[in-house]
């Protein structure tokens, strides 16, 4: 009797629920089986949440990039042009489409076309016409 130990002492050694979990019993492949079904479905179901997620994202960075390509052409595409070194009036004239002493009556017909007579004298119509054209 000498070689057992005795409960008292295993007592003293070791909590009860120590000793409790010991005698627990281990779960049964059924249990197991269960328990593996679950976290399978419970997978599956984040699965599909990551997948409409990227799936949401990735029409997103496609909508910015489109917006971005968007704003790219339209800078590109937008850049200011120049503004004439002439006046149409004084480019007329450089074409030779009107005489130079003709400049000021074509400069004031252009500025105000809806006057067809300049100082009592009717504006050339073909230079008043071009002059127009070329505005």
């Amino acid at each position: 009797m000498s070689n057992l130990i005795s409960p008292i002492r295993i007592v003293g050694l070791a909590t009860v629920s120590q000793i409790a979990d010991v005698k627990k019993e281990e779960p049964t492949i059924e249990e197991l089986t269960k328990k593996i079904e679950e976290l399978t479905k419970k997978v599956e179901e984040l699965t599909g949440k990551v997948e409409e997620l990227e799936n949401r994202l990735n029409t997103r960075v496609e909508g910015l990039e489109n917006r971005l390509k968007n704003l790219e052409q339209t800078t590109t595409t937008t850049t200011p042009t120049p503004p004439p070194l002439f006046s149409p009036c004084e480019q007329a004239v450089k074409d030779g489409d009107i005489k130079a002493n003709k400049l000021e009556k074509c400069k004031y017909a252009c500025e105000k076309p809806d006057k067809g007579v300049v100082e009592g004298k009717v504006v050339n119509e073909t230079a008043f016409k071009k002059c127009m054209a070329k505005q």
